[in-house]
């Protein structure tokens, strides 16, 4: 521990976690953690770039706001700046938070904004449609690359990684099927853009048949989800709290079906990926989405039926009839998203994306002339070669996870990259 700083070692890389003020709670709070977590990092800047050296900084925060410290450690390090966009800050303040345009953290989040796609050297995306909104802001499109959300393969394939089903999560499954039930499941965050309405709806008018409704998670909605499953007395349908992760795959294997509502948000239209559904792919389930997206994953890797968000018979109609296959034809429809999660979805797939963006902007700035093979020089200087940092053991430290091969984009003055097997990256990160 140093002073505000703990600092710990997994899996061979290392964390600087910074107190800061709590986030969760009111937009105040997050407004105030983010404030925190920045002047803690500029407060120990100069520790970071003469400890760690790094030369690449990836800036990971949701809303933007840690990438003006970012900046400023790549700046003291004359290091590659990066930014990873997991949303759209100001957009999603605006449109899920609900707060007025003028509110500090919406004006603090679009300011970080116009600053990442001015000065960034590389911005990794996980939105595919960002494109127009992005330029708008300033972003030279030859910086941008995509990163969807992904999964780590481990935690699907190996023994020792998973955990068998929480009793109660199990025993309810077991209670349906052992009456011929088929299950149709949902697991994962309960907010309002999950659209369970539809999928009460239809439950509804499946009462009088053998279905049941088994939806596993935590959220804003869930309170309200089990008010509405009550008033509507549907007795096939049950709310349950959520599982640990390692306990997911097995949980939607058990499932017969699964559910996905998706109500897309303005942010969520620009080509996010929930993590839900990359699970249930993953697990090789046939999924039943009820969505206003004419462009999703479901339909391009066939792995099961898409209905229109607001039709209700329709949905009830499509769990009838996936009902009615056999498990074989089930299987074979849910290992088609396998497949195609494991050809664009995983973190190895994801981290050689990073890493061919990163070489390639590294190979670019070999080919530049440094300052001082630019400028005019005196006989003989013209020949000296660009100076590299020097070598040093491997390190790269975060203050939250750090995806491998994340790195760098290039821009003028700054010294040509190590080799690869020399980078150390720092990643910047507040939630």
């Amino acid at each position: 521990m140093h002073g505000d700083v703990c600092t710990e070692v997994h899996d061979g890389v290392t964390y600087r976690w910074y107190a800061a003020p709590e986030s969760r709670g009111s937009a105040w709070a997050r407004w105030r953690s983010a404030v925190g977590f920045g002047k803690a990092l500029m407060k120990d800047a100069d520790r970071l770039v003469q400890e760690v050296a790094p030369h690449v900084v990836i800036a990971a925060g949701a809303h933007g706001l840690d990438f003006s410290a970012a900046r400023h450690i790549a700046t003291r390090a004359n290091a590659m700046l990066v930014h990873e966009l997991q949303r759209v800050g100001p957009l999603g303040l605006r449109t899920g938070a609900r707060l007025p345009s003028i509110h500090p953290l919406v004006m603090a989040s679009a300011r970080a904004e116009r600053e990442i796609c001015r000065d960034a050297d590389l911005v990794f995306s996980q939105l595919s449609k960002a494109h127009a909104h992005l330029q708008s802001k300033g972003l030279d499109l030859r910086k941008l690359h995509g990163a969807p959300t992904g999964t780590a393969p481990r935690h699907w394939m190996q023994q020792d990684v998973l955990e068998p089903l929480r009793v109660d999560v199990a025993q309810a499954i077991e209670r349906a099927h052992s009456r011929g039930y088929t299950v149709v499941g949902y697991v994962g965050a309960l907010g309002p853009t999950q659209a369970f309405d539809p999928l009460l709806d239809a439950a509804e008018l499946l009462k009088q048949e053998r279905f049941a409704f088994t939806i596993v998670g935590d959220g804003p909605e869930r309170e309200a989800l089990v008010q509405n499953i009550k008033a509507r007395k549907l007795n096939t349908a049950i709310v349950l709290p959520p599982v640990p992760q390692n306990q997911v795959p097995t949980l939607l294997a058990a499932f017969d079906l699964v559910y996905l509502g998706s109500r897309l948000s303005p942010t969520d239209r620009l080509g996010a990926v929930s993590q839900e559904l990359v699970n249930a792919m993953m697990a090789g389930c046939t999924i039943v989405q009820a969505t206003d997206d004419q462009d999703d994953l479901v339909r391009e890797a066939e792995c099961g039926v898409n209905v229109a968000l607001d039709d209700p018979r329709g949905l009830a109609r499509a769990l009838r009839q996936l009902s009615l296959l056999g498990r074989r034809d089930r299987v074979e429809m849910g290992s088609r998203g396998r497949a195609w999660v494991k050809l664009h979805l995983t973190y190895p797939v994801i981290a050689k994306r990073y890493l061919d963006a990163m070489m390639a902007e590294w190979e670019a700035l070999r080919q530049q002339p440094t300052p001082s093979q630019a400028g005019s020089a005196g006989p003989g200087q013209g020949e000296q070669e660009a100076s590299t940092p020097q070598s040093s053991e491997p390190t790269t430290t975060a203050p939250s996870s750090a995806m491998p091969g994340q790195s760098s984009g290039s821009s003028q003055g700054k010294p040509p990259p190590p080799a690869p097997s020399d980078s150390r990256a720092f990643e910047v990160s507040s939630s």
